[in-house]
């Protein structure tokens, strides 16, 4: 009997407790029941009203009914992330400079389909061509040595720079020296634009990178063309451009 009355005076002291208790009470208000040695406890939680956390001792009484306070359960919003900058787009190539240095490769070319045309070696379109391969050669190192003379230019006037300035003008030298032979000044011209090419994407990797492209696509075309000279030289025969009248 004494059992059943201490049982029964808990329920009654827990019911006037609960009446008491407001809907602004804080769920962490159930936290010393629950964790109360000898209880188990059940949670029932819903998004549309007040959420109810049954709690009973581990021996077998009466449920106990806790109220607590409603727990949103919706979904945090996440804080909008800014928007990653774009990279800096790389400057595009000046008109004039992407109108005549890309003209550049007409002298060049010009003399080689004017040949495969005919079909006949001109011995005079030959030079021509080895000639402005030397001129074009002096004007990129010429271009070399005036990129790094200037004090806020990232090329520094050292030996290095400078005296790969001179190379291309020293074989374009030696190309109008071996004109007399077409092939060896075609192949010395051939190999300066190879140099000067390395040069400018190597040991000077400071150009603006529109300008290396250029340069690539220039020098490539400009090889490309001579070597098919040297291939029409050996295929077809040699015509003269001007006929030689002897005035007797």
């Amino acid at each position: 009997m004494l059992t059943f009355a201490l049982r029964r005076g808990a329920f009654i002291s827990h019911k006037v407790l609960n009446s008491v208790c407001s809907s602004q009470r804080c769920w962490t208000s159930t936290l010393p029941l629950l964790s109360t040695p000898g209880y188990t406890s059940l949670s029932l939680f819903s998004a549309a009203g007040p959420s109810f956390l049954l709690s009973r001792p581990a021996s077998r009484s009466p449920s106990f009914l806790t109220c607590t306070q409603p727990i949103h359960t919706s979904s945090v919003r996440l804080k909008k992330r800014p928007t990653p900058e774009p990279p800096p787009q790389e400057p595009k190539t000046p008109k004039p400079a992407l109108y005549l240095g890309y003209s550049s490769v007409l002298p060049f070319a010009c003399p080689t389909l004017f040949m495969a045309f005919n079909e006949s070696f001109i011995p005079e379109l030959a030079y021509a061509q080895v000639a402005y391969g030397a001129s074009f050669l002096s004007f990129l190192g010429g271009a070399k040595w005036g990129f790094a003379l200037p004090p806020s230019s990232p090329a520094e006037p050292d030996w290095m720079n400078l005296a790969n300035s001179l190379v291309p003008s020293l074989m374009a030298w030696a190309a109008m020296l071996m004109s007399d032979t077409i092939v060896s000044g075609i192949n010395m011209v051939i190999i300066g634009l190879g140099i000067a090419l390395h040069n400018d994407l190597s040991l000077l990797p400071t150009y603006p990178t529109w300008f290396k492209k250029q340069r690539f696509i220039v020098t490539f075309v400009a090889i490309l063309t001579l070597i098919g000279t040297l291939v029409i030289y050996g295929n077809y025969p040699e015509k003269k451009l001007f006929s030689e009248e002897n005035d007797e």
